[in-house]
């Protein structure tokens, strides 16, 4: 792909008597699991970028991250039921439901409806408003972030101190500058 993104030539065109040039720069800024997969990642669970695993990324006692009994895993299943019918009911929105061939419904349009109704948002999912508002922010400007993101690290290990940052969380907050 890099090759491919060296190759690319600027788009010259003429409108009314004006020649515009678009030149091409492109990045890896956000790079979501499929692609992780396709670039011979070996494992979504593990952070592409420096190898550390969900365990590796807050060394704190841990109250719970995994449900292991039956009964906490009907626990957790009743708690996704909730928090899918909560999205649907007050956002219109379809939820963590895979989709064949395609993936999952959690898409780009969820996340930017789910970032602008923070309040709904946290109410429905129980997780702290301020640890959303923060994410959004983040998201919104991942290129210059770096403190800021850390700052979030901090605030989400503080907070939930029990379960494991995600993956996916840990590239965004510690090597934002580099995905």
């Amino acid at each position: 792909i890099e090759q491919q993104v060296k190759l690319l030539v600027p788009f010259i065109t003429q409108i009314h008597g004006m020649e515009i040039c678009v030149k091409y720069k492109l990045m890896f800024t956000m790079i979501d699991n499929k692609v992780c997969n396709a670039t011979d990642t070996k494992s979504t669970l593990r952070c592409y970028l420096c190898g550390a695993t969900s365990k590796d990324f807050n060394k704190l006692k841990i109250k719970k991250w995994q449900a292991r009994t039956e009964e906490e895993k009907k626990i957790m299943e009743d708690c996704k039921r909730i928090i899918q019918k909560g999205f649907r009911l007050q956002l219109g929105l379809i939820v963590d439901r895979l989709k064949p061939g395609y993936g999952s419904t959690n898409d780009g349009n969820t996340a930017r409806r789910f970032f602008e109704n923070t309040s709904i948002s946290a109410t429905i999912t129980g997780v702290s408003e301020s640890l959303i508002n923060r994410f959004h922010v983040i998201l919104q400007a991942i290129s210059s972030h770096h403190a800021y993101a850390l700052e979030t690290a901090w605030e989400f290990i503080e907070l939930y101190p029990w379960y494991y940052m995600p993956t996916s969380v840990h590239k965004l907050l510690i090597h934002g500058p580099e995905i």
